[in-house]
């Protein structure tokens, strides 16, 4: 208006002019700043520094904008170019606006969150935590696995029951428990747009302990923005106010590597608006969730389907029946195939052929399962050593077994548990001696050492006369049997059972995947001595010839 107007009170009057212009768009940035609109107070600080470097009070608008929207170090940068321009043009450092403003980011004060109807002044900003996060978004999920394959018909129960508040996903290590719940959550971001979180609680992490719930707490209420000083001291209190933040939000938190019901169990919200998914190696039978999925092996189809994404779906096409070797193998474990893929990927001059060949050999085979820090027998490693040293006897034993699968009777024999067969064996309806497979008193695959695996070597009981029981074995029928023995014996398969070490294909029927029956032999070459192994061969050999001379009995009175 009075640009060209010579004079001095022209000139001052264009000064004038000119100062309360840049007041008023200061202004304006503590009025957005007050509104929680960081990103328009972003901009708007950012281009009065660029025009009037000089000036400090833009400086520090932009620097709370910074600090309010999450940008800490962002924020702290900003001082840095204030102090630079100063000391550049003055050849001084700034004055005590932006130096007190610097080190209460420095501490995250959490008086610089304010959220008022009343602008706040950057020199003494002031309010509230909650205010100022109420509407921003905090998303911290991992990507989503490259190579998801499979797994349509549990996505599709996840999805289904996602109102019921809560999932539990257990199943055994490198089954792909994690990738399943990210996927998930990808899949449903758009439903929970408040919080969508990830946290690992280290159930079964190398070189971790498990994190304790009110570490976990405190992690989780950080990420929401709640400032340190804030956080109550005492797990209950923790658990309550993350609660009370999450009430109303549409949350979906990933607690990925839960070891237990207790770990997670404070960190459930209370609103029935989010969504919690659960991974652990351990069945959460004690908690209270919606829906609660035990996720398998792959499917054969789906495991080929992996190691062709992984590997290459021309290398696979190229040798497809050495490829569906590999993949049984690897026991249709995610991990592990994924494993065996990424080997024969970064390996040009490899077959699959020359990749099943060296997986054929089950003493080499969990080693062939190891690229760098993952590894199917680390995996392993951390669920048995989880155990207490019953449950690892028992685990050990069971790799040791020569069949496919084993009965409760036969386990405790083979554990020490029980001395003979589990009282007279009964005839069946019309005389006949019972099915002894599908009691559980004999192995439902032939006693024969498999490849790799302990031979049985000599029986520790012999008849000396064919046609009726050698003298150890008619004694140790005779022996009572302990009903205490076996109910011990079936309280530690069951254990296992809840911490996917072991599989029940059918009530008191016990089966070890085929990897975990590997390491579990090697396990117990390792750890046991020789007399050990024969000892617990002799109880499972006397006891099958106690039950077979029982079933004579009843064909040949």
């Amino acid at each position: 208006m009075l640009g060209g107007v010579p004079g001095p009170f022209a000139e001052s009057q264009r000064s004038w002019l000119d100062e309360q212009r840049l007041s008023l768009a200061e202004d304006r940035i503590d009025i957005l700043l007050a509104r929680n609109r960081c990103d328009d107070a972003i901009g708007g600080a950012r281009l009065l520094t660029g025009a009037q470097p000089l000036r400090e009070r833009p400086w520090a608008q932009l620097m709370l904008a910074l600090y309010r929207d999450g940008r800490q170090s962002e924020a702290l940068a900003a001082y840095g170019q204030a102090r630079a321009a100063s000391t550049e043009v003055l050849g001084l450092d700034p004055g005590p606006l932006l130096a007190g403003l610097r080190q209460r980011i420095v501490v995250a004060d959490p008086g610089l969150l304010a959220d008022t109807a009343d602008a706040p002044q950057p020199a003494e900003p002031y309010g509230g935590w909650e205010e100022a996060e109420a509407g921003r978004r905090r998303v911290n999920l991992p990507r989503d696995c490259y190579h998801f394959v499979g797994r349509a018909h549990e996505v599709d129960r996840i999805v289904a029951a996602a109102g019921y508040g809560v999932c539990a996903i257990d199943g055994m290590a490198g089954v792909g428990k994690s990738a399943l719940a990210v996927h998930v959550a990808g899949l449903l971001e758009q439903r929970y747009p408040d919080v969508r979180l990830h946290i690992d609680l280290h159930g079964h992490t190398p070189g971790q302990r498990p994190v304790a719930a009110a570490a976990a707490l405190e992690k989780l209420l950080l990420a929401v923005g709640v400032p340190g000083d804030r956080i109550p001291a005492a797990t209950d209190d923790r658990a309550a106010a993350w609660r009370a933040h999450l009430d109303g939000r549409r949350a979906l938190l990933v607690l990925d590597n839960a070891v237990d019901a207790g770990q997670v169990r404070p960190l459930l919200p209370g609103s029935a608006s989010s969504l919690v998914l659960i991974t652990s190696r351990r069945r959460l039978s004690g908690l209270d969730a919606g829906e609660s999925l035990s996720l398998g092996v792959l499917p054969y189809s789906d495991a080929l389907g992996l190691f062709a994404a992984v590997a290459g779906e021309s290398r696979a096409a190229r040798e497809p029946a050495a490829a569906g070797e590999v993949v049984r193998a690897c026991g249709l474990l995610p991990l592990a195939v994924q494993i065996a893929a990424a080997r024969l990927r970064h390996r040009p001059a490899w077959s699959v052929a020359h990749l099943r060949d060296r997986l054929a050999d089950e003493d080499r085979r969990l080693d062939e399962l190891t690229a760098q820090e993952r590894s199917v027998a680390v995996a392993f490693s951390l669920s048995y050593h989880s155990l207490d040293a019953e449950r690892q006897w028992m685990f050990r034993l069971l790799g040791f077994f020569p069949g496919a699968e084993i009965g409760l009777s036969a386990a405790a024999a083979l554990y020490g548990e029980v001395a003979a067969a589990p009282g007279p064996v009964s005839a069946a309806p019309g005389g006949s001696a019972p099915d002894a497979a599908a009691s559980g008193l004999v192995p439902a695959a032939p006693d024969h050492a498999l490849p790799g695996r302990p031979a049985l070597g000599a029986p520790a009981s012999t008849a000396t006369d064919p046609g009726r029981p050698g003298p150890r074995a008619a004694a140790i029928r005779a022996a009572p049997t302990g009903p205490a023995d076996l109910a011990h014996a079936d309280r530690l398969l069951q254990d296992l059972v809840d911490c996917q070490l072991l599989d029940e294909p059918r009530p008191g029927r016990y089966r070890l995947h085929d990897l975990l029956s590997v390491y579990a032999a090697r396990e117990c070459e390792r750890t046991d001595g020789e007399p050990e192994r024969r000892s617990a061969l002799g109880r499972l050999l006397d006891f099958y010839l106690a039950t077979v001379d029982g079933a004579e009995e009843l064909l040949r009175p």
